[in-house]
């Protein structure tokens, strides 16, 4: 897991191959023209889900985590906290469905509580089960973009 503000991005760009295709998405990202939606940069291998929405807490919270893509989550307007714990050390609660990536684990309220702010980004690999979305008080609506790089 990375965690760091977008004045920091471009420093990334040479973790994974395709990180230099998201970072170039993120520079020149206008919430004008990507409303909330999912757009492809290189097609299933590098695409954005841009999303709106005022962050609560879940009624039965549960990490997640993938297998086929990265996340890197940045938060654009408002904030949020989010969750992480290494995929290893949580339990599996719903087995890993291929069709949707993602597998889920419980939550108990262990792990690292990152507060998400605007202008910052989390980078989730395979490994890092995580549970965004988590109310911080403000009630601040979020304007976020998670970008999914295949692994």
């Amino acid at each position: 897991m990375i965690v760091d503000t977008l004045s920091n991005l471009k420093k990334y760009e040479k973790v994974h191959p395709s990180f230099g295709q998201a970072v170039q998405f993120l520079e020149q990202f206008d919430k004008e023209k990507y409303p909330a939606g999912k757009y492809e940069i290189d097609g299933k291998n590098v695409y954005a889900a841009v999303s709106s929405y005022i962050p609560k807490n879940k009624e039965v919270p549960a990490f997640e985590a993938h297998n086929k893509y990265i996340d890197i989550q940045v938060m654009i307007e408002g904030s949020e906290w989010q969750w992480y714990a290494n995929r290893d050390a949580v339990k599996e609660s719903v087995p890993y469905n291929e069709e949707k990536d993602a597998a889920f684990h419980s939550f108990d309220g262990t792990g690292t509580k990152v507060d998400l702010k605007k202008g910052m980004f989390a980078i989730y690999f395979p490994e890092d089960a995580h549970l965004p979305g988590a109310e911080n008080g403000t009630g601040e609506e979020c304007l976020k973009v998670i970008v999914k790089c295949r692994v």
